[in-house]
């Protein structure tokens, strides 16, 4: 049951202090030392590459675990109800976590965005979904112009994966991305058999050009 009117307060405050730290190394060497990112390409505009720290995602994870003993999974009622994931909406929870993710993504994120898709993006929104085996994807598009979608924990669930109309791009590592331009890439999450699977989920807007 969600605290009625309360915000989360986070217990792990360093998680609002990392801002390189929670990048990959070799992405952020990538970065700073202006070389190609190592991303891989695997149909249409859909891409894989190490993004986040492990660590980070699993100190993450842990906090997400103690802020689930409050707040419920729920879709996004902004989706048809037919697609909703469970999911919780970080901004809405816990708002300084939301906007230090969502900084830190769209700063570093926007070297790898503005090479493949020829645009930065400045805003957006994050949550985590929490996938069971009773949970069942539908074919649908993102909300969003740039969808990322982050693995917070492997080895704890069987199936999963995520079906585009041209293949599948099966569970990746902890922290690995898989990338993709929302509004026009179909897709849906594979249900998994067993355990449960945590993504963390940036859907990202464009900078508007005035």
């Amino acid at each position: 049951m969600d605290p009625v009117g309360n915000k989360y307060s986070l217990k792990n405050k360093k998680l609002l202090q990392y801002k390189t730290e929670m990048l990959d190394l070799d992405f952020y060497s990538s970065v700073v030392y202006k070389q190609q990112i190592s991303a891989k390409h695997h149909f249409d505009h859909v891409y894989t590459l190490p993004f986040l720290d492990k660590e980070f995602c699993k100190e993450l994870l842990q906090e997400i675990k103690l802020l689930e003993e409050s707040f419920d999974y729920k879709g996004n009622l902004d989706e048809d109800e037919s697609v909703r994931s469970p999911e919780l909406q970080i901004a809405q929870i816990c708002p300084e976590l939301s906007e230090n993710l969502l900084r830190n993504i769209c700063t570093f994120g926007n070297y790898f965005f503005s090479e493949v898709f020829d645009s930065d993006v400045d805003s957006g929104s994050v949550h985590v979904t929490k996938y069971d085996k009773n949970w069942i994807g539908k074919m649908h598009n993102d909300l969003a112009d740039v969808t990322v979608l982050i693995p917070l924990n492997e080895n704890e669930f069987d199936g999963g994966g995520t079906e585009f109309k041209k293949g599948i791009i099966e569970p990746q590592d902890i922290g690995t991305a898989t990338i993709f331009p929302s509004f026009i890439t179909k897709h849906k999450g594979l249900s998994i058999t067993s355990g449960e699977r945590y993504l963390l989920v940036f859907w990202l807007r464009k900078i508007k050009l005035l």
